[in-house]
């Protein structure tokens, strides 16, 4: 496996106020130390806090509901049928239906 120095970053995670950075280095190349990054899909901090992540997922949370509301609001009946009867099913199949029904609608819509 061979490491790309260029698109790797250093976290470290500690607790305390420590000012002084530490210097990585991989075949003579400077690695970036960072405060937080994604990784796996969670956003991981030096702090060890959770705040970037609760964010993040906020935001996303928002930017569906925003566009749903938006489809209920001036889409055609068809496509306000389709995302309705996505979120009416049972919570155990509604993130895979209402996921189909918005995709169905962007599609109807030239979004994607």
């Amino acid at each position: 496996m061979i490491i790309n120095p260029a698109k790797s970053k250093a976290l470290c995670f500690r607790r305390a106020r420590v000012t002084d950075l530490l210097n990585y280095s991989l075949r003579d190349i400077v690695i970036l130390e960072v405060s937080s990054c994604k990784y796996l899909g969670i956003v991981l901090h030096s702090d060890l806090g959770w705040a970037d992540q609760v964010n993040c997922t906020v935001k996303k949370a928002w930017t569906a509901l925003h566009f749903t509301m938006r489809i209920l609001k001036k889409g055609n009946s068809n496509t306000k049928a389709d995302v309705l009867g996505a979120l009416s099913y049972k919570p155990s199949n509604s993130r895979k239906r209402v996921r189909k029904a918005l995709n169905k609608a962007k599609l109807k819509r030239g979004i994607i």
